[in-house]
């Protein structure tokens, strides 16, 4: 009996990544698909995409698409703000050059409100498009597909992951004989222990208005039981004790441990904190970071760095960490859409997702974690496989940003709160039922 999509979905939502049975280091590339790549020769496709490492590697190799299908592409990138405010005015134009472009978690929903988005689960079942069995649509975790599915359809094919891990400088920790932090609390008490300015900070975290501060914020505030909006009625929030609790440590951390001017922190200052040395703890952002911290040429903590989850809230309490996706996605106006299907599947196929993961360590595929090509290029952090893999997969199906239209309103709401919790302009407990308020207001909710 065929499957339905969103039975797919659910059973996704249940699978445990060391539970998968472990996959060869290489994998059949396209011409082992039992399609026409070339059915669509002669047309061409206009990619939109936000700068990053798996972009710049697309970059590179889409010659092989173009001459495996004889579709041209073009594919224009730029730098995340600028991005998104392009890609907005060409959705919104009425006739919009892209034909496929990086869909992120935060604006999915406007833009299927808006209805800029082509439904994808046609394309994934019309066996003529699609080889399913070469394809392996499910061997994807559904924490990354749950904010691409709006109303019961699928708008959006995984392509870069941003998965919330910890990074700690395991020779500091040694010296200081301690051990990796067990829950939150132990968190704190070792970022305030290995706190030693002007030599270096305890902890580094974001804190910046407008740098996605909002992001590892929410992955702290899970880890507390709590939750932006119910995830059911979408009513926010952010005033429950399990909220104003994950806040309180967040903030905690940076008063007691953070760096000088923690304030205008975005993940570029913490990040290049840490590379350089002058952070005990990296508490909470992306896993892609790694290529760089283990980089000699760009880093002087190479070789020392450990990697873990995000460890529990004291109680035990260990909800998903923040976990999201790019994704890519089609316009509904596109003139091309076959054409653009076909790149979006070789874009994502397992053979693309595995090279393009070794060198750039965006991987979103369980496949590819458990990969012996993967482990065998970056041997020394083996912890690094395994954190990024589980938080990934932990995450599951439970998608805990906000998926309304109005995501960008409500992601400023936290973060200029934030900033005066942490100045001590208002208490946490007052700052989140400040934001409470104002959420309702923006949502149009008593």
């Amino acid at each position: 009996m065929k499957k339905s999509f969103l039975t797919i979905i659910l059973s996704l939502s249940f699978v445990v990544f060391f539970s998968l049975s472990v996959f060869s280091a290489e994998f059949p590339g396209p011409d082992a698909a039992n399609i026409d790549w070339n059915q669509a020769n002669g047309q061409s496709i206009r990619v939109m995409a936000c700068s990053r490492d798996a972009i710049t590697y697309l970059k590179n190799i889409v010659p092989e698409f173009e001459k495996l299908t004889g579709i041209k592409v073009a594919i224009d990138d730029y730098p995340e703000a600028e991005f998104f405010r392009k890609i907005i005015i060409d959705l919104s134009s009425g006739n919009p050059v892209s034909d496929v472009f990086m869909l992120s978690h935060a604006y999915s929903t406007m833009y299927e409100a808006g209805g800029w988005l082509e439904p994808l689960e046609p394309y994934l079942e019309n066996s003529s498009l699609t080889d399913k069995a070469w394809y392996d649509f499910e061997d994807y975790p559904a924490g990354s597909l749950s904010a691409v599915v709006i109303n019961s359809k699928l708008y959006g094919i995984p392509i870069a992951p941003d998965n919330q891990i910890v990074f700690y400088r395991k020779d500091l920790f040694e010296e200081a004989g301690l051990l990796n932090p067990n829950n939150m609390d132990e968190l704190y008490d070792a970022a305030v222990k290995l706190n030693n300015p002007p030599n270096h900070a305890g902890v580094v975290l974001r804190l910046a208005r407008g740098a996605g501060t909002h992001w590892p914020w929410n992955g702290y505030i899970q880890n507390y039981g709590g939750s932006w909006l119910n995830t059911e009625t979408k009513r926010p929030e952010l005033d429950t004790p399990q909220v104003i609790a994950g806040t309180e440590m967040y903030l905690k951390l940076l008063k007691d441990a953070g760096p000088a001017g923690a304030v205008n922190y975005s993940w570029y200052e913490a990040s290049s904190d840490f590379a350089q040395g002058k952070a005990a703890i990296f508490a909470g952002d992306a896993n892609i970071f790694m290529s760089s911290f283990e980089d000699p040429s760009r880093s002087q903590v190479a070789g020392k760095v450990a990697y873990a989850v995000l460890p529990p809230a004291p109680d035990g309490n260990n909800a998903p960490a923040a976990g999201t996706a790019w994704h890519w996605g089609m316009s509904s106006a596109s003139k091309s859409k076959e054409a653009g299907w076909l790149f979006i599947q070789w874009a994502t196929s397992k053979d693309i997702a595995l090279r393009l993961g070794v060198d750039t360590t965006e991987i979103m595929r369980n496949s590819i974690w458990q990969s012996e090509t993967l482990k065998n290029k970056y041997p020394t952090v083996p912890d690094w496989i395994e954190a990024s893999s589980a938080t990934m997969n932990q995450f599951s199906g439970l998608y805990r940003f906000p998926r309304v239209k109005e995501f960008g309103p409500l992601a400023d709401i936290v973060e200029a709160l934030l900033q005066e919790m942490f100045l001590g302009q208002i208490s946490v407990a007052d700052g989140m039922a400040k934001a409470q308020a104002q959420t309702l207001e923006v949502m149009k909710m008593e």
